[in-house]
C-alpha cells in the first residue's frame, strides 16, 4: 500500500512540475553543436583615386577572422624562412587581405576589426582619423580610442591622438611591417598614419 502512495506521489510531483514549467527541457540554441557563429564587424577602408575615404562594414564569423590570421602567420614565416610567396599573395588586395594593417578593439587580435591600406597616392603617407572610421553596422561606434590590439601589415604605421589643433608624441605607437602587439591597452589614439616600409 504505501508502494502504490509513493508512485502516486511522485506522478503527481512529476506532473506539477510539468504543468508549472519547473522542469526544463533541451534548448537546441543553448547546444554548442547547433548555435550559430558569433558574427564580429569588419570595417575595411581606402583611400579613393580622388582621395576621399571609402568605407565598408561587414559581418564576418570568429572562424573566418581566425583562418586569416593562420593564413598570415603562415605568410610572414614564410618571409622569415626565405621562401618569399608570390608578392600578388600579399599586395594586391581588394579586401582586407595580408597587406593592410590590421586592428582590433579586443586583446589578442580579437573582436571587431579594422584593416587600413595605404593608397600610394602620397609617397609621404595617408593619415587616417579613427573618429570618421565605423566600428559597427550603422555607425553606432566609431574606431576613435578602440584599439586594442594589432598586427601590420607591409606598411609601418604611427599611432598617435590629435585635438582639431595639435597632435601629441606622448603617448605615440610605432610599428614595423608585420608586426604583431597582442595589447596594447586602453589608449587615447585616434589617427594613424601608413608609411611605406
Amino acid at each position: 500500500m504505501f508502494r502504490n502512495i509513493s508512485i502516486v506521489a511522485s506522478s503527481m510531483a512529476i506532473t506539477f512540475a510539468l504543468v508549472t514549467g519547473c522542469v526544463t527541457q533541451p534548448d537546441s540554441a543553448s547546444d554548442p553543436a547547433s548555435a550559430e557563429p558569433e558574427a564580429i564587424y569588419r570595417t575595411i577602408v581606402r583611400l579613393g583615386p580622388d582621395g576621399q575615404l571609402e568605407q565598408r562594414t561587414e559581418a564576418i564569423t570568429v572562424t573566418e577572422q581566425q583562418a586569416e590570421q593562420t593564413a598570415r602567420a603562415a605568410y610572414v614565416e614564410a618571409l622569415r624562412d626565405g621562401t618569399r610567396p608570390s608578392p600578388q599573395v600579399i599586395l594586391t588586395d581588394a579586401g582586407c587581405a595580408g597587406a593592410d594593417m590590421w586592428l582590433f578593439d579586443q586583446a589578442n587580435l580579437a573582436g571587431n576589426e579594422l584593416c587600413l591600406f595605404r593608397s600610394g597616392l602620397d609617397p609621404l603617407g595617408d593619415e587616417r582619423e579613427f573618429g570618421l572610421i565605423c566600428r559597427s553596422l550603422g555607425c553606432l561606434l566609431t574606431w576613435n580610442g578602440a584599439i586594442r590590439s594589432l598586427w601590420a601589415g607591409s606598411d609601418r604605421g604611427f599611432f598617435f591622438h590629435c585635438t582639431p589643433t595639435l597632435c601629441f608624441i606622448n603617448p605615440m605607437l610605432h610599428t614595423t611591417p608585420f608586426q604583431r602587439i597582442n595589447s596594447v591597452g586602453t589608449n587615447p589614439y585616434n589617427w594613424i598614419e601608413l608609411l611605406p616600409p
